[in-house]
């Protein structure tokens, strides 16, 4: 954390140094970055003008304040993108990359290129990372800087080799982290040496055959980002780690104890080499346990039908809406472990151990990034196995389910909202978002609301209006017997903790 905080505060003297000057914004250079910003994005003259400057007493100003202008909200995020990009990313060497199969690549497949020399890619090599090949221009920065982009592949390559950029020998070290976006667990991440270059393709990757069904990679222009080291070049042509300026001596830093991390087995990091599919087998075992649960198989000539195709349909646009939810959590996740985040203690927190917001395992000790994990790969691959949606995950649980998740009553969650009152107040809820459901004199959180209660209403038998009074009572208590009720919930919960 501490070399990410030395670069934060490298972004905001960068950002400092170009607008800033005796501790006043000079408008004129943010006129000239915001003008740049948008004609590349087809501004309106009127808002082009309004950020142009004038002359007063000597000094140049906006010819309108920002906050005036029509599209505010427009230039304030460009400002905001600036910001968020020179100081909280962490830039640094490196771009995506497309995954090609290695078929026909290993095991003198192609002994005119003699590729690896034929050899197979090692998924954990001696140095414990996993070995790639590279098309050349992955490494056009460095060979830039020592004046080889003119020479042949073969000297370049042989260049890399020499340097122990590539290899594959045991002094070569990894030099590259390769992660997935979205980062859904530590399968997702992955230390890379580089023992090989491609000659004639551009942004592409190989990868050991392990990859493909570790990280649920299907080829349909499968994307992985890498992060490399800043090279500096010596006065003999030698391509050393780069010391030059405080900020890529930082990065490089920084990428050095991640590769240390990740290469190290003495850590939970071993759980990097676990499959996607582990992940989601968390959430089939109880979606299959579940009672009347189906086996989604599908059956000869029934793709076809209009019911297959409207039931298809209505997978894919609901299940696609939950990778989000589930992806953010994940990044959420380590952010609140890493700053500890927790509730203040109440009854509440005590009486359901609703609590810690940093745990890194749950009850069971499953990595909760791993139950995350799951919940994306159920949603990506939603059209060919809907099992997620009979786990009742859906608008109306996604929140429920990352906050007890989070919390580490994992598999005790998909228990918890499978309850038929639960199903029945989703669906409720669900239904009450549609366009046919729309009042002009009540908003949607009221016609939720009601739908909530009359749904509750089917199952316990109570009066819906009765139901609504309750429910309002617990959100908002004003009276000693609002105080009161709340407080026989609270003893229910602690007196049935074990049950619940």
């Amino acid at each position: 954390m501490n070399t990410v905080n030395k670069l934060a505060k490298i972004g905001v003297k960068e950002i400092t140094d170009r607008f800033m000057e005796n501790g006043v914004c000079n408008q004129k250079k943010l006129s000239e970055y915001l003008n740049e910003q948008l004609n590349a994005k087809n501004a309106s003259n009127t808002t082009i003008e309004a950020i142009q400057t004038h002359k007063e007493n000597g000094v140049d100003v906006l010819n309108m304040p920002l906050a005036a202008t029509s599209d505010a909200s427009w230039i304030e995020s460009i400002i905001i993108s600036l910001m968020k990009k020179e100081v909280i990313d962490i830039n640094a060497p490196g771009s995506s990359f497309i995954q090609r199969s290695v078929f026909a690549i290993e095991q003198g497949g192609n002994p005119y290129l003699s590729i690896n020399d034929g050899k197979k890619l090692k998924m954990i090599n001696e140095n414990g990372s996993m070995d790639c090949i590279l098309s050349m221009d992955y490494f056009t920065d460095v060979l830039f800087a020592n004046n080889m982009i003119g020479k042949t592949f073969e000297e370049q390559r042989q260049w890399l080799i020499d340097n122990k950029i590539i290899g594959n020998t045991e002094d070569v070290k990894a030099n590259t982290i390769g992660y997935r976006v979205p980062t859904q667990a530590q399968s997702s991440i992955h230390s890379l040496r580089c023992v090989d270059v491609l000659p004639a393709s551009k942004n592409t990757i190989i990868l050991p055959e392990e990859f493909t069904k570790i990280t649920g990679a299907d080829f349909d222009i499968d994307h992985l980002y890498l992060w490399s080291y800043n090279y500096s070049i010596g006065k003999s042509g030698e391509a050393t780690l780069s010391t030059e300026s405080d900020k890529k001596s930082l990065q490089n830093d920084l990428l050095t104890n991640m590769l240390t991390l990740i290469n190290s087995v003495e850590n939970s990091m071993h759980f990097l080499y676990k499959t996607v599919d582990t992940d989601t087998g968390l959430l089939r075992n109880v979606s299959d346990k579940l009672q009347g649960a189906t086996s989604y198989k599908h059956h000869a000539f029934n793709f076809g039908t209009l019911h297959e195709q409207i039931d298809r349909k209505n997978d894919y646009i609901t299940g696609k809406i939950g990778i989000g939810p589930y992806a953010l959590n994940v990044t959420n996740q380590e952010l609140t472990r890493l700053a500890k985040v927790k509730f203040a203690e109440t009854i509440v927190t005590k009486s359901t151990r609703i609590s810690k917001l940093d745990n890194m395992v749950d009850v069971d000790d499953n990595p909760i990034a791993s139950w995350e994990s799951g919940y994306i790969n159920g949603h990506v691959d939603i059209v060919k196995d809907p099992f997620i949606t009979s786990l009742n995950i859906n608008q109306f649980t996604y929140n429920l389910s990352n906050l007890l998740t989070r919390c580490g009553f994992s598999e005790t969650t998909l228990w918890f909202i499978c309850q038929p009152i639960i199903k029945k107040m989703a669906a409720a809820s669900n239904g009450a978002n549609g366009q046919y459901t729309r009042d002009g004199s009540r908003s949607t959180y009221s016609i939720k609301e009601t739908a909530i209660a009359k749904a509750c209403a089917e199952v316990t038998g109570k009066d819906e209006a009765a139901l609504v009074d309750l429910l309002d009572k617990i959100k908002n208590p004003s009276t000693k017997e609002d105080y009161r009720y709340i407080a026989k919930c609270i003893n229910y919960i602690e007196e049935n903790a074990g049950l619940l």
